[in-house]
């Protein structure tokens, strides 16, 4: 999900995304509002010399060689993961991320609720950031039901001039950045908690020093 925050004479972007499956994530991306058409034009060049014309680049599928690249040796894959963090790193960005680990929760209110409370204290923390803008609007890509209403809920309740529109990630760059930076994130997650790499991920990454020198502590670098 995304939200474009615009200040009187400074807009900035945030970018919401969620992730699933063990992990309940709501990723908050606040970024300078400049034209990022460069950016864009060089990584769609890239991805088109590789064979990957018009391409929505879905991070997770591209580390466990998963539909659409069940065929791309590794290689390939490798460089299309890393041709979408160099754009990620050209387009200034900061993110902060809330994390609910759903085997803790007995039913989907609880995850909704805890997904709920953090963004609620995260907005509180950064209210002066936030009410700096004039309009606030958030743009969600048909994720979760629950989470579009906690997005409504806690940003109408606590900030003035909020709106709400539906995009497809496909149209937005920034969204497959929200998609990477999602996927990295729980990596770290996992990490922490003292879990292994899959066997994918190893195989992609190299090894955990690897994969913390050159991605994980680029989170640390950028963190709202």
């Amino acid at each position: 999900m995304r939200v474009v925050c615009y200040p009187a004479h400074d807009p900035h972007f945030t970018h919401f995304r969620s992730c699933l499956k063990k992990f309940e994530k709501l990723s908050l991306f606040p970024h300078t509002h400049k034209s990022i058409n460069e950016q864009i034009s060089l990584l769609d060049d890239s991805l088109a010399e590789l064979g990957f014309n018009n391409h929505t680049i879905h991070t997770a599928p591209l580390i466990r060689r998963e539909e659409p690249y069940e065929n791309c040796d590794i290689s390939i894959r490798y460089k299309i993961f890393y041709k979408l963090f160099n754009f990620t790193r050209h387009v200034n960005i900061s993110y902060a991320t809330l994390v609910v680990d759903k085997h803790t929760c007995k039913q989907q209110f609880d995850i909704t609720r805890l997904l709920a409370k953090q963004l609620s204290d995260l907005i509180k923390e950064n209210l002066t950031y936030f009410t700096k803008f004039d309009k606030i609007i958030v743009y969600y890509d048909h994720g979760q039901y629950q989470l579009s209403n906690v997005l409504v809920a806690i940003f109408t309740s606590m900030l003035q001039n909020c709106y709400f529109k539906k995009v497809h990630p496909s149209k937005y760059k920034l969204f497959q950045t929200a998609d990477l930076l999602c996927t990295l994130t729980l990596l770290k997650v996992k990490l922490k908690q003292g879990q292994e790499l899959t066997k994918s991920e190893k195989l992609f990454f190299g090894s955990v020093g690897k994969l913390k020198k050159t991605y994980l502590k680029y989170l640390d670098k950028i963190k709202f």
